[in-house]
């Protein structure tokens, strides 16, 4: 066997380029340590739901003096499905949709203030991919502390589309 000698540049290069490969992996989105997913997984739909329907964290209740709080208390948790691109195209509709009517109810001075979705990145991976597994549909019920009501229930579908959270509180 013959031993290959390299220069002391071409050693620098080598480290250079080891250091630099999982920084450039995690900036591009990959990252081989992650156990985080184009679907998720349902812990993590979990913490996004509670995140975005609670009305107020243990701190925001301890600073507004309510003494009655309680953690959220998750219900029902549930994996409904993986999304095809097929699948997924259709609930970015549906949100754009959501959002159009969002938008005509702030133009019409229903409401003062409006969320809407930003899913057009997703919805072009998924016309990317119509025939692969791009996401996945979670649905869970909750009840959570209120400001003046005490404690009321909420549900959502929670969609997970490459890797991308979107929460909907609204059913019909």
């Amino acid at each position: 066997m013959e031993r290959i000698e390299l220069s002391k540049s071409k050693k620098f290069a080598f480290a250079v380029l080891l250091l630099l490969l999982p920084i450039n992996m995690v900036a591009w989105g990959w990252n081989p340590f992650s156990k985080e997913s184009k679907t998720g997984n349902i812990e993590s739909a979990m913490k996004v739901f509670i995140e975005r329907v609670q009305y107020m964290t243990e701190r925001e209740a301890l600073s507004k003096g309510i003494n009655y709080y309680k953690k959220p208390r998750i219900t029902v948790k549930r994996k409904v499905r993986d999304l095809t691109g097929k699948a997924a195209v259709y609930e970015c509709n549906l949100l754009g949709k959501e959002n159009e009517e969002s938008l005509a109810l702030l133009k019409g001075g229903y409401v003062p203030i409006v969320s809407t979705y930003d899913y057009y990145k997703e919805k072009e991976y998924a016309l990317d991919h119509p025939n692969d597994i791009v996401g996945a549909e979670y649905y869970f019920e909750g009840v959570f502390t209120h400001f003046n009501k005490g404690y009321d229930t909420r549900r959502a579908k929670v969609l997970c589309i490459n890797g991308t959270w979107f929460v909907v509180q609204k059913y019909k």
